[in-house]
């Protein structure tokens, strides 16, 4: 039976109590410039961190410096060196950090690598990319981000973080970007909102969180003529075992209902007539759900309905 509106249970990630900076290291691709200093000062500019993490320095030979920090990757060149010159000293000058990068995929303006620099947080990271791509209107057919979906991957375990939360600049989600995180926003074909029924232009939207009932009929382009106002079903879960609600837009608008919060995969059923249980509303569904191949022969549909 029919029964009272329950708000959508959403899952959020704890956050990150503990994000403490942490020291620049040497990543392959970093590129430094080397600085002897003996009975002749000599300077090596544009040495590369190959993929083993190892330094070619001339005389020396290959140092490995991979993970060191600048002060570290001295003492271990300077090692190297002085089986040749037992007073040389070293200076590792940072001259390119290409090592230093983050991956951003998916539902986003400007996907690829972005360079990692000192204190970047994950807000700025998903504003270096343009943004996530966000839906305005019906037509989009949820052709938009899916934030709640979205993952931080770091040496390929999720981060327990809200990608939504971190653009609001929540401290315990906006965490520290480190080299080679991955960050991937799924698009939101599979986190949609289905408007059907008794409105002007019937339409399959992207979710994002906090999405109300009225705006995602306004979406819809408003109700029909013919709908029941008294009258909007809501349908949550599987098709197998839905929950059904009954929510009423007049006493929405006399100040005596709410506007209730839409859930991923809420099907919203505006009727044309009172119907009297859930199964009433999955026959009126049916050739909506399964007869119709997109959602301009939805709208005809239900029209014939």
């Amino acid at each position: 039976m029919d029964r009272d509106f329950e708000p959508p249970v959403q899952v959020i990630p704890d956050g990150v109590d503990d994000d403490p900076a942490i020291e620049f290291r040497l990543s392959p691709a970093d590129v430094v410039t080397l600085r002897t200093m003996s009975a002749e000062n000599r300077e090596y500019s544009g040495l590369i961190v190959d993929e083993r993490g190892l330094l070619h320095v001339p005389l020396a030979g290959d140092v490995d410096v991979g993970g060191c920090s600048l002060a570290d990757a001295e003492q271990r060149i300077e090692g190297a060196l002085r089986e040749f010159d037992r007073v040389v000293r070293v200076s590792v000058v940072l001259q390119n950090q290409s090592g230093h990068v983050a991956t951003v995929l998916g539902a986003i303006h400007t996907p690829g690598r972005v360079p990692v620099t000192p204190g970047m947080r994950l807000a700025d990271l998903i504003a270096a990319v343009g943004g996530p791509v966000l839906s305005s209107s019906a037509s989009d057919l949820g052709e938009a981000a899916d934030l709640a979906g979205a993952q931080l991957l770091r040496a390929g375990t999720p981060i327990s973080v809200s990608v939504d939360r971190a653009m609001r600049g929540d401290p315990r989600h906006n965490v520290r970007i480190r080299a080679g995180d991955h960050l991937y926003v799924p698009w939101a074909r599979g986190a949609t909102v289905t408007i059907l029924g008794e409105v002007q232009a019937p339409a399959v939207l992207g979710y994002r969180e906090g999405l109300r009932l009225t705006s995602a009929l306004a979406l819809a382009g408003g109700l029909s003529a013919d709908a029941h106002r008294r009258d909007i079903r809501v349908i949550r879960g599987s098709l197998e075992a839905p929950r059904v609600y009954r929510t009423s837009l007049r006493a929405l608008v006399d100040g005596d209902g709410r506007d209730v919060e839409l859930a991923p995969g809420d099907i919203v059923f505006v009727t044309r007539t009172r119907l009297a249980n859930i199964r009433d509303v999955l026959t009126a569904l049916g050739p909506l759900l399964f007869g119709a191949q997109n959602v301009g022969l939805a709208v005809g549909l239900s029209r014939a309905n």
